[in-house]
Order: C-alpha cells, then sequence, then structure tokens
C-alpha cells in the first residue's frame, strides 16, 4: 500500500473541529499509530495513537483531536508537514503533505502581528530555511 497525499488545512489557536482522515481499502489501524509534524528539518510535535489521535475503528477514520497549543505551533502559510504512521512491529506511512496554517490573529494568539506573508524576517517564521526563491 502506498502512502496517500492528503494536504491539511489548521486553523491556528483553535482545537475544533477535528481532522479527518478516511482510511484506504483493506487497511486496519492499530494502537500503535503516530503522527509526527515537521518544519524545516525540526519536529515540531508528535501526537500518539489512543491519545490526540484517535482511531475510529467503526468509522474506519483517523481523527486529529488537536490541542490549542499544537495548532499553534503550526507556523503561518504552508510551510508545516506531517506523516501519520503504523508503528505495529514495522513502520508505514499511511498519510502524509502539507499543513496550511491559517487564521491565528485572535488576540491570545502567540502572533498578533502574522500579516499572511511568508517573512523570514518575523520571528514566528522564522527557524525556518529559505530553499529557493517563491
Amino acid at each position: 500500500m502506498m502512502p496517500v497525499l492528503v494536504d491539511i488545512d489548521v486553523w491556528r489557536g483553535n482545537s475544533l473541529p477535528p481532522i479527518a482522515w478516511d482510511w484506504p481499502d483493506g487497511y486496519a489501524a492499530t494502537v500503535a499509530c503516530q503522527m509526527t509534524v515537521w518544519v524545516a528539518g525540526e519536529l515540531l510535535f508528535v501526537v500518539e495513537g489512543g491519545g490526540g489521535l484517535v482511531i475510529d475503528a467503526g468509522r474506519r477514520r483517523f481523527l486529529w483531536d488537536r490541542t490549542i497549543e499544537q495548532s499553534r505551533a503550526i507556523p503561518f502559510g504552508r510551510i508545516a508537514r506531517y506523516e501519520i504512521e503504523d508503528r505495529n512491529g514495522s513502520e508505514t506511512t499511511i498519510f502524509y503533505g502539507g499543513i496550511n496554517g491559517l487564521g491565528g490573529l485572535n488576540l491570545d494568539a502567540d502572533a498578533p502581528e502574522a500579516t499572511g506573508q511568508l517573512d523570514f524576517s518575523n520571528p514566528y517564521n522564522s527557524g525556518l530555511e529559505l530553499d529557493g526563491w517563491i
């Protein structure tokens, strides 16, 4: 089974609604699943199956029940990437893709001055590498 590319949108600073991935045909998840989120080679966080990564066997899907802190950790724009792996004895990537960080301009956000531009001088978008021109 080949991994399935699914890009997702995350509204920064919000924990709802959960994000869902429908399982590919023939796949049955185990509790040993894990989601990792990366930005420019830096690990942001890991979400374990049975925890924030809900395994809904009845509906044959994963749900990411993200925390507010996790959604705020996602940088503004399409910079972060994720993978969901089944780690039951071996490691098999089921889903992967980009995460588009949206919003996050509310008063309790960490970066109220975010402009929507990919600005490497902004400390909330920094720590990233400019790998080419956009």
